[in-house]
């Protein structure tokens, strides 16, 4: 079957050890920043890191930089916006560490509460210290060029260990098709992290229970087709780098921190 194939190209690399901690939740007042589904307020105390200018050009793409592809829709529900300047991205409402951007000045920062940065830590969750480094981690990763999907294979573990935290929680729906369901099945064994994205199709913002349906579907397999015939002309000619080789082989975050290295002509 289809999975039995991909198990054989598909290997587990380590993660580095990392401290683990805790954090206990904020008292939130319900002061100033509200979501599209829920209330999602920012403390008056909470403090910020040096801002950092916006790559954009106007306030227009300031006021979507929230927005797909850099945080596709599976992190969407997680965007809150305020009724003044200021917009957060936090991966819940109980959560200490954000990143907030200032319209009014085109600028972007880690936003924290500082009561529980101080705190102790308490295995095996994340220390809010901890994700507060994750949150500048992650901001210089975005202020690159890179997606979240791009971010979490190039950033450290404890990026795809906060988000994993979160992303246990979400219900992923069964496929109908049974090659698909079948693929599915397997890939949840690895406990992938979304936003994925696909460098053979040049797919982002794929969440984990859409990955399998992608790799069995058309797009996916008119690429792999052109992949074989760049391969088989490379085997007469190995001196010769043909368009898409270097789209062969996929890394893509799991929970755990560590990374699955995916091969996308031999895997399906």
């Amino acid at each position: 079957t289809t999975h039995v194939l991909v198990k054989q190209r598909a290997m587990a690399l380590p993660a580095s050890q990392a401290s683990q901690g805790g954090y206990r939740n904020s008292q939130i007042r319900s002061d100033c920043i509200f979501s599209e589904t829920r209330s999602m307020p920012l403390c008056s105390e909470w403090k910020q890191s040096e801002p950092k200018a916006l790559p954009v050009s106007s306030v227009a793409e300031a006021t979507h930089f929230f927005s797909w592809p850099r945080f596709p829709s599976c992190l969407k529900s997680c965007t809150s916006r305020s009724g003044g300047t200021r917009t957060l991205w936090r991966l819940g409402e109980d959560e200490p560490v954000g990143l907030g951007i200032d319209i009014a000045s085109m600028t972007i920062a880690a936003h924290y509460d500082p009561q529980e940065i101080e705190k102790p830590a308490r295995p095996p969750e994340l220390a809010a210290k901890q994700k507060l480094d994750i949150m500048e981690e992650l901001l210089s990763q975005l202020l690159s060029g890179a997606s979240i999907s791009q971010a979490l294979v190039a950033a450290g573990p404890l990026l795809r260990r906060y988000l994993g935290e979160h992303q246990r929680k979400r219900l992923r729906k069964p496929l109908q098709d049974p090659t698909a369901a079948s693929l599915q099945a397997y890939l949840n064994s690895f406990e992938l992290i979304g936003p994925l994205n696909c460098c053979l199709c040049q797919a982002e913002g794929l969440e984990p229970g859409d990955l399998a349906a992608h790799l069995t579907g058309p797009l996916h397999q008119k690429q792999r087709d052109l992949l074989q015939q760049v391969e088989e002309t490379r085997g007469a000619n190995p001196r010769q780098q043909g368009h898409g080789a270097k789209q062969r082989f996929q890394v893509w975050p799991r929970q755990s921190g560590s990374l699955l290295q995916f091969d996308h002509l031999v895997g399906l």
